[in-house]
């Protein structure tokens, strides 16, 4: 007889049965999980690389889309930053569609670039030792066109006295063009002038007890360097109380370039002394060590010994009551005429018969010379046959005019005015065979010995 047996859980362990299928699958889980987090590295550690252990790179100079006026040629770029590296740097890198530019393996940075007038896209790649590298782009535009456009500049730099140490509260002023700027120098003789307009600046430095100091400076850069030293004026003598002397020089100009055709050379000094007594004595002194007398009246004029290159002199005006004041000069001698700042040369370029030739290359190479590479413009002539070269730099010029099937035409000049009509007349070459070329008198030499056989066989045959 068989019997039905039922079984009946209690409550209690109804809900224990439930709770464990519940946790089952979690207990699994986490005896899955555990091994994996024994293979962490520490609990609590970021696995993102601390800042110190970055490559980082600053780029200064040129911004993003940046636009230069730049009338060198051909034409640079100053490309400068800072890097942050916990190893050493092994290289910096700036490719740009003129080449490449090794800039060294030192922060901070900065070389000339090769670049294009136009639009140009240059990348600086930097590595470190532990071969972490980084690769920035920028973007920025040439102009050719003078250095006098009201464009805005950043001109920062240093005063110091003769032996090198910092003149703070120095009074620096621009006081070239419409906007004048000032600025005044730190503890540390550091200072800063931004939004200078124009890249043609002219910068007097002042301060009381020193001699004041003027430059005409041309910059290139939108960010640019300009340090100064100034030096002392001698002091009253103690317990007096004296009117300082002050000393103007209106000629020469710090930096200034002077041309002289005269043998042996001189140099004309003019100024003016400002003081409360008498004028005593105004002494100039030279490059190669003598001294001038420029004689003793608040209004100065006087010739004085020069040398071909690199010139200092030394001013300095006395009062009755022994207040003196000094002013320093440093300009550059050059022997001969000056050259004109730039010149244009237009004209037509036409062949014998008087019809305008286009397409024809006109190239006109100065006799001055940038890193060893003559100056050189350059045209092509329109469908008149008319071409216009501008800001041809330097009195002597070779003009070179060049067009395919046409003889070339070489043309030295000396540009006497502003603008120079220059005009080209090419003579065409005739090329019968590839590879052979003959002058059109060759060709009709070959021409009437032609025609000569050709009578002689005819009156053969009659």
């Amino acid at each position: 007889m068989e019997r039905l047996i039922r079984l009946t859980v209690p409550p209690d362990l109804s809900f224990f049965s439930g709770t464990m299928k519940l946790l089952v699958p979690v207990l699994i889980g986490i005896c899955m999980i555990i091994p994996g987090i024994g293979a962490l590295p520490d609990a609590g550690i970021s696995v993102t690389p601390a800042d110190d252990s970055i490559l980082v790179v600053d780029i200064k100079s040129p911004q993003e889309n940046q636009i230069f006026l730049n009338d060198v040629v051909p034409p640079h770029i100053w490309v400068s930053g800072d890097v942050k590296s916990p190893a050493s740097l092994q290289s910096i890198k700036i490719t740009s569609g003129e080449g490449s530019t090794d800039c060294g393996n030192e922060s901070p940075f900065g070389c000339n670039v090769p670049a294009a007038t136009g639009q140009n896209r240059i990348i600086i790649t930097v590595m470190d030792s532990a071969g972490n590298q980084v690769s920035i782009p920028r973007e920025f535009t040439i102009k050719s066109g003078g250095l006098t456009l009201s464009v805005r500049i950043t001109i920062s730099g240093k005063i110091t006295d003769p032996v090198g140490r910092p003149v703070e509260g120095a009074v620096i002023r621009l006081i070239s063009g419409t906007q004048p700027v000032t600025a005044e120098s730190n503890a540390d003789g550091s200072y800063r002038i931004n939004n200078a307009y124009g890249y043609h600046q002219k910068i007097r430095v002042e301060k009381e007890g020193y001699a004041n100091v003027t430059k005409e400076m041309v910059f290139n850069e939108n960010l640019n360097t300009a340090d100064f030293t100034l030096e002392p004026t001698t002091k009253p003598a103690s317990g007096f109380t004296a009117i300082l002397t002050t000393l103007v020089i209106q000629s020469p100009s710090e930096g200034e370039t002077i041309w002289l055709d005269v043998v042996p050379p001189h140099a004309a000094i003019i100024g003016e002394v400002k003081a409360s007594y008498p004028v005593k004595s105004v002494y100039v002194k030279t490059t190669d060590g003598g001294v001038t007398a420029c004689g003793n009246t608040t209004s100065f004029a006087c010739e004085v010994p020069v040398l071909p290159g690199n010139n200092r002199i030394i001013v300095t005006a006395t009062d009755a009551q022994g207040n003196t004041a000094v002013e320093v000069r440093n300009f550059t001698v050059e022997i001969g005429l000056p050259p004109p700042t730039a010149g244009n040369i237009y004209g037509t370029v036409t062949d014998s018969d008087g019809r305008p030739l286009s397409n024809a290359t006109v190239t006109a190479e100065s006799s001055l010379k940038q890193d060893n590479t003559p100056l050189s413009v350059s045209a092509i002539s329109d469908d008149h046959g008319m071409y216009c070269l501008v800001n041809a730099r330097g009195y002597q010029q070779t003009v070179h005019v060049r067009k395919e099937g046409y003889t070339s035409v070489d043309r030295a000049i000396v540009l006497e005015n502003r603008t120079t009509e220059e005009n080209f007349t090419l003579k065409p070459r005739i090329s019968p065979v590839p590879g052979f070329e003959f002058p059109i008198g060759t060709m009709a030499v070959i021409a009437a010995i032609g025609i000569s056989a050709i009578a002689g066989t005819k009156r053969r045959r009659e």
